[in-house]
């Protein structure tokens, strides 16, 4: 398990204690001393560089934002570079008698990498990018590796796929090479995936106009019988801590870690933003915990799938957005609000969803969604439709009563 800490944090002095004494054969007092005094102690350049990047004076002088711990395994920070840019995979160490067994860990699934470029997209930034000086020939190795996309032969690496290569620039007085992601990138390549699924929560859809958006409402209230009361109080004793991306990790389309950095990247942050699923892992089956009412309630959605809880926060804003371009792709996005949120599509057209009816959203138009309740915390329920048909009914019913 990766512990998220700070840079003073007990553990994480404990550990580059653990360097010191295990792998370099220093005394811990050598950690205090200056750049040229702890040279005079290392017989050479690598022995210097990891002891100077595990030591007090180095870790006290850097504006670390984040440590990501493994305890008795690894360690690796991040750095808020500038406004834009995040720097990860900083100060980097992986104890020797570890190496073997946790080759890589900077480019995991749910590895040090993906772990700071969520924490980089919630603070805004718009990439993340990694240094390498060309110290010795191993640095120079690691360089061509990643410049070719190297270590793919390593089990569960991910992300050094994404790393462009920008050249060489100086960083803390040094040139270095610089590998990054932009995020906006990263978006873009995947958007259609996102959140994606292989198994039988996801089938197949039909749609009248499948891929021209346009041709349905932003916003439309559907035709059912809603007791929203009964409703909050099955959310309020529905009691699931099963992890999303964790459980389905093996079904979704795209990388789970690339799936959490493009969520977070266009609002979708832990801070501000929950979901839960309803439905079994891999089946459009209720869970046996949803509650008696809900169940009903969603019955009379005979094409739904995909039911999820969401809860929102006061500062939940997403970027603007398409959740896709093609209906048949991911279906219809419904939404019942138990609080006051707002959708606004095309950066103009504003709509306040008001609790005790039930929506369409129209997610393939650009927009924005966002948490606008006055209250700390809301929630609602979200799925999806496999088909239009329920969307085309409200619709004629909406066009017949403002025609009488």
């Amino acid at each position: 398990m990766i512990l998220t800490l700070g840079k003073n944090d007990p553990k994480v002095i404990e550990f580059r204690k653990k360097v010191y004494k295990e792998d370099l054969d220093l005394p811990t007092q050598c950690m205090d001393l200056s750049y040229k005094q702890l040279k005079n102690y290392c017989f050479d350049n690598e022995h210097f560089e990891n002891a100077w990047k595990m030591s007090n004076t180095k870790f006290n002088e850097e504006n670390i934002d984040m440590v990501w711990l493994i305890p008795d395994v690894g360690i690796s920070c991040g750095v808020l570079y500038d406004e834009t840019r995040y720097r990860g995979c900083y100060l980097t160490y992986v104890l020797e008698k570890k190496r073997a067994k946790h080759r890589s860990l900077n480019f995991k699934e749910f590895g040090f990498m993906a772990l700071q470029s969520v924490r980089a997209a919630e603070l805004g930034c718009k990439e993340i990018f990694l240094s390498i000086h060309e110290y010795d020939k191993r640095m120079s190795a690691n360089i061509r590796a990643l410049k070719h996309k190297g270590y793919g032969d390593v089990a569960g690496n991910i992300l050094h796929q994404e790393l462009e290569y920008k050249g060489t620039e100086e960083v803390r007085n040094c040139d270095q090479h610089i590998f990054s992601i932009d995020f906006e990138k990263l978006w873009h390549k995947y958007d259609e995936q996102l959140m994606e699924l292989n198994n039988d929560e996801a089938l197949p859809v039909t749609a009248k106009h499948p891929t021209d958006p346009r041709s349905y409402s932003d916003v439309l209230k559907l035709n059912c019988d809603i007791n929203l009361d009964k409703l909050i109080l099955d959310y309020e004793s529905y009691n699931d801590n099963e992890n999303y991306l964790l459980s389905r990790r093996k079904d979704l389309k795209i990388s789970p870690s690339i799936n959490m950095i493009i969520a977070a990247y266009l609002g979708f942050k832990n801070s501000v933003y929950h979901g839960v699923a309803l439905n079994k892992k891999g089946s459009t089956e209720l869970k046996d915990s949803v509650g008696e009412y809900t169940k009903n309630f969603l019955k009379q959605f005979p094409s739904g799938c995909r039911f999820n809880y969401v809860t929102t926060k006061k500062g939940w804003k997403t970027k603007q957005h398409v959740d896709h371009e093609d209906y048949t792709n991911q279906g219809f996005r419904i939404i019942v609000p138990f609080g006051e949120m707002r959708m606004t599509f095309d950066s103009e057209r504003e709509y306040i969803l008001k609790p005790g009816s039930v929506y369409f959203v129209n997610v393939a138009i650009p927009h924005v969604g966002d948490h606008y309740s006055s209250e700390e915390t809301r929630a609602g329920l979200l799925f999806k439709l496999t088909n239009d048909e329920q969307i085309w009914q409200a619709y004629s019913s909406a066009l017949s009563q403002s025609t009488v």
